[in-house]
């Protein structure tokens, strides 16, 4: 379930900053295949944070705190910060 989530997260971050993933490079796709394997590592390589949500919604560790850092972490995917 965590995969599903963390690949919903993703596609709904590009869709909101209009990032057209058709167009990613080799590199910025396996960038994202290994934020959906350890998310935790690529973010941390990427200067970002990956909440551990506890089944929450809200709050600093929850489901909400993951979708604002997949936003982080797709733009930074994006413009190639993750090589």
């Amino acid at each position: 379930m965590t995969k599903h989530r963390i690949v919903a997260s993703l596609i709904g971050a590009a869709y909101k900053k209009q990032i057209d993933i058709a167009g990613f490079t080799e590199q910025q796709w396996t960038n994202v295949v290994e934020f959906v394997r350890r998310p935790q590592d690529l973010a941390k390589k990427l200067g970002c944070e990956w909440p551990l949500s506890k089944g929450r919604w809200d709050g600093q560790r929850g489901y909400r705190a993951q979708m604002n850092a997949a936003h982080s972490i797709i733009a930074k995917i994006n413009a190639g910060d993750a090589s």
